[in-house]
């Protein structure tokens, strides 16, 4: 729908009444010859028919032709007496606006408190567009300047209520859907959103923050109103691009980062440390180009390898340090534990604290638990624990330990918007379910006297061990898919793996077809006599639906594969870079550098903590500072957003958006 379209919608009355076309065109002349006296005279007389709003051919209404004569006090007093007499301010504003024609605008606006209340509205019963909206609509950067320095706003739409809703008529849904739009295509507007911050480089609201919300309310206006499902989308593609082009105008690392350190207090799921702020909310509000953009992922690149540049670049050196913490980390525990407590400041103390560091490190221990868990299967005793066991029991303990703190330093919201949190707690769910189980069931067996394997099948309660070992198998399958996590931090395997669960997931829509073909045709015979049709006809019946259903299950999988393949292919790198962003943002604020199972340490932080408080002059301050560099965070001083003055990222701004306009 075009602007003029919606222009002229809002200008169409309910009621016709014959015009008085002589006295139009008379009122006309009088403003062109700028004859105050003939307008008075011609204003007084045929006051009934006459239509002070009346648009000629070149789209212009006598309010505008007023407010092009040259002299002033002329000019002054024919518009009060057109305002006076029943012309619209905000018609004649639409119609300015419309044309672009700034002078106008700006000599209509000094009349607004002339407009007489008792003149009726041409308009429909509900404002579908305001001049504020089509200005902004419109990309007029002078003309939304000027009518908000006039004191227009644009107001968020506010959400009707179900049962309101529900007892709308027909038209009146369409009236308020259509403001809606309208009012988000105001609001959505680059040059609206420029001109709202300039306008208060104080306290105005920040660019970056409002074309994210916007983002989120546009995608869920997007599902909730489908009739305008494409319009919505392509407004929020706009406040998208709205952001990248913010972030294009960068020329330095600095500006970057100012712009990701920009406070947002309203997202109280937000670290309070300031870091990469406007990142995380760009990932809640699914901003996905301004996540992937290159300037986003070279400043998280820089974080992610800040003390280990060597691993940046070198794929061997990430693969050796992955095999030397699997094979060697208790050596490289002791000297990282000998330098933090001897040198702090030293490189070698502060390298096992960046991200990259620690997930490689992570990585390495995890592909121990992996070797072990084979070995347990090949190997273990049905009856009893061997020492591979108590190993893995030691790793469950250490990842049941760091979910606990993730949950606590994170909270329950945050952690779990990463799934790989998720595969994390249904793991040590399982093997735990396993342990109490397999505990308990065998107790009862052992105190029976039994011994042998056999003894233990042909015992009653060998049922609950028969369990235990379902879960632990559950727990080892997703183990080792969780393990495919580590993977997406590869820029080769990463894109593919994105790509090869995104089809595996539209696959799936087509397991419920194929499931209908696994039902063997003797479950249709019936054993007693006299029931021959019936048989045959639903084997026919069955016969043509499971044709009907492969038909179906075939083009649905192919043109599922078809279209998710297209999709993905345009968007891999995108996909990928935001899942690599949100895995990295985790390791970037992770506190702590101990994995499963050197993690079972931190149970004893809050016990010394605790001691401390009851009984300090038993606990020695050496012993709680040992404890403390365990989790240890490196944050860098000039990298709190306390430290960047909030003045300096709105000017920021505002050097952005001039040279963008320029």
């Amino acid at each position: 729908m075009e602007p003029i379209s919606i222009l002229l919608q809002t200008t169409v009355e309910d009621d016709v009444r014959p015009r008085n076309k002589k006295c139009e065109n008379n009122l006309r002349n009088a403003i062109k010859e700028e004859d105050l006296d003939k307008f008075r005279r011609v204003l007084s007389t045929s006051s009934s028919s006459r239509d002070l709003n009346y648009v000629n051919s070149s789209g212009k209404t006598l309010l505008q032709e007023a407010g092009n004569i040259s002299d002033e006090s002329t000019r002054i007093e024919m518009i009060k007496a057109l305002l006076s007499s029943g012309a619209e301010l905000q018609f004649a504003l639409l119609h300015a606006v419309h044309d672009d024609d700034a002078h106008t605008v700006e000599i209509l606006l000094k009349y607004q408190h002339y407009q007489a209340s008792e003149v009726p509205s041409k308009s429909l019963s509900r404002e579908h567009i305001t001049p504020l909206i089509l200005a902004a609509w419109l990309q007029n950067y002078e003309v939304v300047k000027l009518l908000l320095d006039s004191g227009l706003t644009i107001s968020s739409p506010s959400k009707p209520h179900r049962s309101a809703a529900s007892m709308e008529m027909p038209h009146e849904k369409l009236e308020s859907a259509v403001q809606r739009l309208n009012t988000y295509r105001g609001l959505a507007s680059p040059v609206y959103i420029a001109a709202s911050f300039l306008q208060n480089l104080e306290k105005g609201p920040d660019p970056v923050y409002h074309a994210c919300v916007l983002n989120k309310e546009l995608c869920d206006k997007a599902k909730q109103e489908y009739e305008f499902s494409t319009e919505y989308k392509e407004l929020s593609d706009n406040c998208k691009e709205f952001a990248v082009a913010l972030l294009n105008e960068c020329r330095s690392l600095e500006e970057i980062r100012c712009i990701m350190e920009t406070n947002t207090e309203q997202a109280t799921s937000l670290p309070k440390e300031g870091r990469f702020s406007m990142l995380e909310f760009a990932i809640e509000t699914e901003n996905d180009k301004f996540v992937s953009h290159p300037y986003s992922q070279l400043l998280l690149n820089a974080e992610v390898y800040k003390g280990a540049t060597f691993l940046e670049k070198s794929t061997w050196n990430q693969a050796l340090v992955i095999l030397l913490s699997a094979t060697l980390y208790p050596v490289f525990f002791m000297v990282w534990l000998f330098s933090e407590s001897c040198f702090p400041n030293h490189k070698v103390a502060t390298i096992f604290h960046a991200p990259i560091v620690k997930f490689l490190i992570n990585c390495g221990l995890y592909q121990t638990f992996l070797v072990l868990l084979v070995i347990t299967a090949a190997y273990s005793d049905f009856s009893r624990y061997s020492i591979y066991d108590w190993f893995i029991l030691l790793f469950v303990i250490g990842l049941l330990v760091g979910v606990i703190k993730d949950l606590y330093q994170f909270g329950r919201r945050r952690f779990f918007s990463y799934p790989c949190n998720c595969m994390t707690v249904a793991i040590v769910t399982f093997f735990s379910l396993h342990y109490v189980i397999w505990w308990t069931t065998a107790e009862k067996i052992l105190n029976d006297g039994v011994k042998t394997s056999e003894g233990f099948v042909k015992h009653p309660p060998h049922k609950g061990l028969l369990i235990s070992e379902g879960f632990i198998s559950v727990g080892v399958l997703l183990a080792f898919i969780h393990n495919l996590s580590f993977m997406q931090a590869n820029p080769t395997i990463g894109p593919l793996l994105r790509a090869f669960v995104e089809i595996l997931g539209k696959s799936l829509w087509v397991t419920f077809w194929a499931l209908f073909g696994q039902i063997d045709l003797g479950f249709f015979h019936v054993k007693e006599k006299g029931f021959e049709s019936i048989t045959n006809a639903g084997i026919i019946i069955f016969g043509v639906f499971n044709v009907a259903a492969v038909l179906v299950a075939l083009n649905m999988l192919i043109a599922i594969l078809n279209e998710s393949y297209t999709r993905i292919s345009e968007k891999l790198d995108t996909f990928w870079k935001f899942t690599r962003t949100k895995m990295w943002l985790f390791w970037i604020y992770k506190r702590g550098t101990l994995p499963s199972p050197f993690s079972i340490l931190y149970v004893f932080l809050p016990v010394f903590w605790f001691l401390k408080r009851v009984v300090p002059v038993c606990l020695p301050e050496g012993a709680l500072l040992f404890f403390k560099r365990f989790t240890k965070s490196i944050y860098r001083k000039g990298w709190k957003i306390n430290t960047i003055k909030e003045k300096e990222v709105r000017v920021l701004f505002c050097c952005c958006w001039q040279s963008s306009d320029t």
